[in-house]
Formats: structure tokens, sequence, C-alpha cells
């Protein structure tokens, strides 16, 4: 492997962490720990707020996506539009992100 492609890999893992980390902040999470990623597990063990618990699925998803940033933000958007895919309830809360966005969310 050259240190080009070590270098990728090491920004790859990082961004994944990142995901998983924001994943596990807004307890949506759960599935992962059935992969079995060994990078994964601390971050896993960390507790969800608990005030972050209590708000519905849906507010946490927005939350997320908005938190991972531009990218994650336009597949909000794109879903929005999409409620046989997402229902009812989760496109009501992501058409927030259609105007209702920081402009640097990150």
């Amino acid at each position: 492997m050259r240190i080009k492609e070590i270098r990728q890999a090491y920004h790859h893992l990082q961004r994944y962490q990142e995901i998983l980390s924001v994943l596990v902040k807004y307890g949506l999470a759960e599935w992962i720990n059935r992969l079995n990623l060994d990078f994964a597990q601390a971050i896993l063990a960390r507790r969800v707020n608990p005030t972050l618990a209590k708000l519905p699925f849906e507010v946490k998803v927005r939350m997320a996506l908005t938190e991972l940033g531009p990218t994650f933000i336009k597949l909000g958007q794109i879903l929005s539009v999409r409620p046989d895919l997402v229902g009812i309830a989760q496109s009501h809360e992501l058409a927030q992100l259609q105007d209702n966005v920081p402009p640097d969310p990150t």
C-alpha cells in the first residue's frame, strides 16, 4: 500500500468515525452493533444524551443530517420530497432542510 493510499484510508476512517459519533449522539446507531466493526466499538459504547433521547425519531434524523454537513443535508432535502420512501412524518420534518438550514452547519 502506498503512502497516499494509507493517508486516504486514514482520512476515510476518520470520517466514518465522525459519522458514527453523530449517529450515536442522536441514538440512531443501534443497527451498527450487528456489523461487529472493530473501530466502532468504543464509539458505540457511548451513551445517548438524555435530552436528545427524548426527541422524536424524525427530529433526531433531521438534526443528525444537519450536523453531518452539506452532503447529508442535500440527502435530507431529496428525501423530504419522497414521503413514499421515508413516511409522511419524516418527510415533513426533513422539509425543514429546504429553507431552514444554517449557511454553514459544520
